[in-house]
């Protein structure tokens, strides 16, 4: 079903800190860098920082890994069909 994971995302109240935090400790800079998102090339893998703890949304945080598949939509299902609690649809 899975294809390998793809990035391991860290949501962060304050990107620049943590760009600063994961540049020293990985030492090396990140390769992609918006307001809203960093990237960071670690083997095949990736490590993105994004900002969504906000006012508006201040229990949002922690961490998500995106799994690659070859179809979405199927493996969703499957995963629903073995007893998996979706806290969202599935977004292409």
């Amino acid at each position: 079903m899975s294809l390998g994971l793809r990035p391991n995302v860290y949501h962060v109240k304050n990107i620049n800190d943590a760009k600063k935090w994961c540049t020293d400790v990985l030492g090396k800079e990140h390769y992609f860098n918006q307001p809203y998102y960093a990237g960071y090339n670690l083997g095949e893998y990736e490590l993105g920082l994004v900002t969504v703890c906000t006012e508006s949304n201040p229990k949002l945080g922690g961490w998500v890994a995106y799994w690659c598949v070859k179809d979405a939509k199927k493996a969703f299902y499957k995963l629903i069909m073995s007893s998996i609690v979706a806290h969202e649809d599935i977004r292409m």
